[in-house]
């Protein structure tokens, strides 16, 4: 009996350090949510405080039409600056990311709207939660201010293929009328 009650201490022993590695290694996934460098192309200002900021696209990278991510400025270290999660405003196949966003005044827009061309910055986290059923019935899209970056994406993977009906509040952010327009 005693040499059973042994046995089975080490190999309950065994299991909680295998569950305690895999929780680690769980952990780490989750903490770093599989970051790559990303290299700033250049950054446009069609108007006011709308930017267009212009990322390379590492050739093993795809997603969904509607993705977003958390991009993360390395040179950042004050608490609550240093990322954010931002819409990806291009298709998978496209030769870029593209982001669109308001610079708001904040540390973090302020810096990722003036980083010159060659800045790196983090990608992670790179998901989605929009999608599309594929049948035949017409695609209603909404969005609103900056929200049509992540309608951009939807609009142009699904035109010709189903009807679109494309639905905007004008906050001024026009930056891809006449292309989604043209499309729907």
């Amino acid at each position: 009996m005693k040499g059973h009650s042994k046995m089975l201490m080490i190999t309950v022993s065994i299991l909680a350090v295998g569950l305690l590695g895999c929780l680690i290694i769980w952990g780490a996934i989750v903490y770093f949510g599989d970051s790559q460098s990303l290299s700033v192309k250049c950054i446009e200002n069609p108007s006011d405080d709308i930017h267009l900021i212009h990322l390379t696209k590492p050739k093993n990278m795809t997603w969904k039409a509607g993705s977003y991510a958390k991009i993360a400025l390395p040179n950042i270290k004050e608490s609550g600056q240093k990322n954010r999660w931002l819409t990806i405003a291009s298709n998978p196949g496209d030769n870029e990311i593209l982001i669109l966003t308001h610079n708001n005044g904040s540390l973090y827009k302020k810096t990722l709207t003036s980083l010159p061309a060659g800045s790196k910055v983090e990608m992670s986290w790179l998901t989605s939660n929009l999608s599309v059923a594929n049948d035949k019935e017409p695609l209603v899209c909404f969005a609103s201010d900056i929200g049509i970056a992540a309608m951009k994406p939807i609009v142009k993977e699904w035109a010709g293929k189903r009807s679109i009906v494309l639905s905007r509040l004008d906050k001024g952010v026009l930056v891809f009328d006449k292309e989604l327009f043209q499309i729907a």
